[in-house]
């Protein structure tokens, strides 16, 4: 009731705004405007902002109420049709009354736009719910049906349309319309699919070839776009920007995923830091590389969703389900506003186009679709069974019923609705591409489960039945005992213990499977038990398991057991006894467990990430060398004198007097450097501290080398540095001596004779040289 009195309030506000706007635009509407007159007023009028604020929050608004009354009536028909439907009447309410239109006018906005508000949202929310250890391990399969099935299904498409839906397009506008038709949405299936025992691989296959052929179809797009609407001439300019494009937009994805990635890390109980790092790194990705480096934001979004999806495993698993469920409304209410947008634009401006030659192509697409799909799987099953986790020919059927059309194909085709150079194919565009995303949505996502059915994919295990027979066997016994007990009571005497029977009872959760079965079967034996009745007293014995059951029931306990496990590993972390690398190395080494045949991890495997490598090995031993003090790794020597020298060595204050003298013996230094032309006596006094200090260090070393022996000494490579150092200062004392060295000195020295004339030139000389 509030809706329709805020409808009737607002009204009247849209009606005045569109009369103030046409008095001054000078544009009057009449019974007899003709179509041109409409489009030049959608495209001059500008109507406020609040109005369509007041259009995004109705939808929304309406969105709740038609789920809750699917809810409440168990409806079976998609939601996302029946979002549609509304949209399509609203726009044909804007269609043919013209007083209507502002109220969807934001419907109208630009397709860029629509671009960066939808797509990261469902492009990082499909990613983001991949099992990455199962992704990477199918990822041969998921590349054969993403990139080279989604080029196939194009082309398929492409001639279907160039012969059959308009003779007037060329093979480049046909070949847009089947990219347009390739991506999928499988996101409705994959719920389903999580539920069944068998369907965790087709779930993992479908989402992965949802985001990589989503991926490969933007490329696509973007290249046969450019080259219809003449942005891109030739081949070369073609392959050079699908390089530039794709190649960049990885770049992009791995370094945006590694730095959000990395960030969420550190935001472990913190809900708020966690969704918001997510959706800024989501939108960052996307923005980026579409608006500024002209790159594959699509691409970048998808490697940047995987990225994060690895490494929520390094937060708690609270704040993972907050995440979860974040993105999860988000992606409800983008679905919601995309698909009630389309509706409009469709029912608005595509009225007129629609006939029944458009509604019957509609049916022909949707057949060639899903048959080229048919023909990719057909075509790649020989190679789909030998890689990843292998397929049968149930699991092929499967996937080519699961490939529903979802939000990508409408935001392309409004893309070609609004570009000038194909604007005339764009309106059979949307209108072709709408009706093969409600075909399929309408019919293959409500008959899935029908479909897994009769394929044999949907049964429940033998050894899940028989658990969940116990379970509820055991449940029930327990209640009856208790209410034996409180029977006896006398304070609960009048109590109806009819309705607490009642009311108490628990229904087999695989009750509604049993519906089919003969009346006359047992319902043990249904449930995963056989019984033998006994001739004599008439008595049902169980029977013994089969092989094959008893493998299926060996292969369900390693399983749950496996589950058990991880769910200590993560209740380990929570309580800090365990590290994230610890966490996230056990869980994978779980994930692996659960999809081997036995079921069982690999300890031998797993013990390899605990041992230290080689060079770490000789690393520590080396670190630790230099770290231990000397006399950690000398001997205590025998004789006397030399234990006065080693007592000397390992004192405390030998160490501390050796420090003081390198202090003291630092600014001596940097004096003899900054000093260019010293005095007679600066020099002098240099030269006697760096001869006191050099005797010290001397000292030193013949005194340790006394305390540990010549060989012991070098043990250390402190000591080896100090003797290098000895030997570089002696070694450049001697050269300094011999260079004030005369020729007339040394032939003194060797004995031969000198005349006194030549003595006082010497004398001379040098005191030129000290000069």
């Amino acid at each position: 009731m509030s809706l329709i009195i805020l409808c009737l309030q607002i009204l009247p506000l849209v009606f005045a705004n569109k009369t103030i706007t046409d008095a001054t635009t000078g544009i009057f509407h009449d019974d007899t405007s003709n179509e041109e007159n409409l489009d030049e007023m959608k495209q001059d009028i500008s109507y406020p902002t609040y109005i369509g604020c007041l259009f995004v929050f109705m939808t929304l608004l309406i969105g709740v109420i038609v789920r809750l009354g699917m809810l409440w009536i168990g409806m079976s028909i998609p939601y996302r049709v029946i979002m549609f439907s509304f949209g399509g009447i609203a726009g044909l309410c804007a269609n043919k009354y013209p007083t209507f239109r502002p109220l969807v006018s934001v419907c109208y906005m630009d397709v860029d736009v629509i671009l960066i508000i939808f797509l990261p949202i469902l492009i990082f929310k499909t990613s983001y719910t991949v099992d990455a250890h199962s992704f990477w391990r199918s990822i041969l399969q998921i590349f054969l049906v993403g990139v080279p099935g989604s080029l196939l299904t194009a082309l398929i498409v492409a001639f279907m349309a160039f012969y059959l839906i308009e003779t007037s397009w060329d093979f480049s506008v046909a070949l847009l319309f089947g990219v347009v038709c390739s991506p999928i949405d499988p996101l409705d299936v994959v719920k389903q699919l999580n539920t069944m025992t068998k369907g965790k691989y087709i779930s993992v296959l479908l989402l992965g070839e949802g985001l990589l052929g989503d991926v490969t179809v933007m490329i696509e797009f973007m290249a046969v776009f450019g080259y219809t609407a003449q942005a891109l001439a030739t081949s070369s300019h073609i392959v050079i920007y699908l390089l530039r494009y794709a190649g960049g937009g990885f770049l992009l994805g791995i370094l945006n995923g590694t730095i959000t990635g990395t960030i969420l890390s550190g935001t472990y109980y913190d809900n708020v830091c966690a969704v918001t790092v997510t959706l800024a790194g989501a939108y960052l990705t996307f923005y980026i590389g579409e608006k500024f480096l002209y790159v594959s934001g699509f691409l970048g979004t998808v490697i940047t969703g995987i990225m994060v999806s690895k490494k929520k495993s390094t937060i708690a698993g609270d704040v993972e389900m907050v995440v979860s469920h974040f993105w999860t409304i988000a992606a409800h209410a983008a679905n919601t506003l995309l698909f009630t947008i389309v509706g409009v634009v469709i029912f608005d401006k595509g009225y007129d186009v629609i006939s029944v030659r458009q509604i019957s192509l509609i049916f022909v697409t949707y057949t060639t679709v899903y048959c080229a799909r048919l023909m990719v799987y057909a075509a790649m099953t020989p190679l789909l069974r030998h890689v990843g986790y292998g397929m049968t020919w149930q699991q092929c059927m499967a996937c080519v019923w699961g490939g529903l059309k979802g939000p990508l194909s409408l935001c392309l085709a409004l893309m070609v609705l609004q570009t000038p150079a194909v604007s005339e194919a764009g309106e059979v565009f949307i209108i072709q591409t709408a009706g093969l995303v409600i075909l399929s949505v309408l019919v293959n996502a409500s008959t899935m489960r029908k479909v897994l059915k009769i394929l044999g994919l949907a049964e429940i295990s033998l050894a899940k039945k028989a658990n969940m027979t116990n379970c509820v066997k055991r449940i029930m016994l327990t209640r009856d005992r208790y209410i034996s007990m409180l029977k006896m009571d006398k304070f609960l005497a009048d109590a109806n213990w009819d309705l607490v029977q009642d009311g108490t009872t628990i229904k087999h959760p695989y009750q509604i499977q049993m519906s089919g079965r003969d009346e006359d079967s047992d319902e043990d034996a249904y449930m995963g038990y056989h019984y033998t009745t006994c001739p004599d007293c008439e008595r049902e014995i169980p029977n013994e398991p089969t092989k094959k059951e008893f493998a299926e029931m060996v292969r369900e306990a390693n399983q749950r057991v496996l589950k058990a496990l991880k769910i200590s590993y993560w209740r380990q972390y929570e309580h800090g006894k365990i590290s994230k690398d610890a966490v996230r190395v056990l869980v994978q080494a779980v994930e692996v467990a659960a999809d081997a045949d036995d079921g069982k991890i690999n300890l031998e495997q797993l013990g390899t990430l605990w041992k230290p490598k080689r060079h770490a090995h000789w690393l520590r031993r080396k670190l630790v060398n230099m770290i231990t003090p000397e006399a950690a790794n000398a001997q205590v020597p025998r004789r006397k004198w030399r234990q006065h020298c080693y007592r000397i060595v390992t004192n405390v204050w030998f160490d501390g007097f050796i420090y003081i003298m390198i202090l003291c013996n630092t600014p001596v230094i940097l004096c003899e450097v900054v000093m260019r032309w010293p005095s007679k006596t600066a020099m002098y006094v240099i030269k006697a501290l760096n001869l006191f200090f050099f005797i010290v260090y001397i000292l030193e070393m013949v005194i340790k080398m006394c305390a540990y022996g010549f060989f012991g000494y070098f043990k250390s490579h402190w000591n080896k540095l100090d003797f290098f150092i000895i030997v570089m200062a002696t070694g450049g004392n001697n050269e300094q001596n011999f260079r004030h060295l005369h020729p007339f000195d040394v032939a003194s020295w060797l004995g031969y004779p000198v005349s006194p004339a030549t003595d006082s030139l010497v004398t001379e000389h040098r005191v030129v040289i000290v000069s």
